[in-house]
């Protein structure tokens, strides 16, 4: 078991966050009883009927990547070196772009009376999104970016 770096932090607790804000208000609204009835306000949460299916898919996938760090440095399952063709890193780049655009298409599509869970949903989605943006830049053999950021290996010299 190895210790989580500060990218694979930053997915962890950007998942486990989403995760958590779903369950707060994203949207609430009031209405004033003007004195003769009692205020009444009413909020829903990300799994809420009526709540956008982006949010769902967002957390869904925050989730995902959340337990894949999780299960790959906290605990001694062997997962796959990749998923299909992507290694873990892009797969990680490729969720957390995911998320946020997800997150994004949200707050497009439904933004009015937002509540405090959608702001909390937002900043776990920056955290997935920069934490799997860094892992993609990482590469544990040369410390190289995995899409070819490095500079290439030196020439060998010419034969004497």
């Amino acid at each position: 078991m190895d210790k989580l770096t500060t990218n694979e932090k930053l997915v962890a607790g950007g998942g486990v966050l989403l995760l958590i804000a779903s369950f707060l208000p994203w949207h609430r609204v009031c209405v004033d009883g003007g004195g003769f009835i009692p205020d009444f306000c009413a909020s829903l949460n990300g799994w809420d009927e009526g709540s956008s299916p982006w949010i769902i898919l967002a957390v869904l996938v925050g989730a995902a990547m959340a337990t894949v760090v999780v299960l790959d440095k906290l605990t001694s399952v062997d997962l796959p070196a990749k998923l299909g063709s992507l290694s873990w890193s892009r797969v990680h780049l490729i969720g957390g772009i995911a998320v946020a655009a997800l997150v994004l298409i949200k707050l497009l599509d439904e933004s009015s009376y937002l509540s405090y869970g959608f702001y909390i949903g937002v900043v776990a989605a920056a955290a997935l999104a920069a934490g799997g943006i860094l892992m993609s830049r990482e590469s544990p053999a040369s410390g190289t970016s995995e899409f070819g950021g490095g500079m290439p290996p030196a020439a060998p010299p010419p034969p004497a």
